[in-house]
């Protein structure tokens, strides 16, 4: 699901957010269908998941490094925007 957040010629930027939520393990819901506590664990989980990366970078990490903690960040906070403007 791709949402515009405005026109590019003004500087905003798409948002790019998951079409479905795994809420339980094996377990997928539509974003639109998921509760509002549902979609703020997964917040939660993206966000643990970025600080446990982030403490284990070493002095010059990988580009690849950095990408894995730029997407969990992103996606943690395109879920963030979506909750902010249900």
């Amino acid at each position: 699901m791709n949402l515009m957040t405005g026109d590019s010629d003004d500087g905003e930027f798409a948002i790019t957010l998951p079409g479905f939520l795994e809420v339980e393990p094996g377990n997928f819901k539509p974003l639109e269908t998921c509760l509002r506590r549902e979609i703020e664990s997964e917040i939660r989980w993206l966000t643990a998941q970025a600080e446990v990366i982030q403490e284990e970078l070493p002095p010059h990490p990988s580009r690849d490094q950095l990408e894995q903690l730029g997407d969990l960040v992103f996606r943690a906070k395109s879920l963030d925007w979506y909750l902010e403007n249900q």
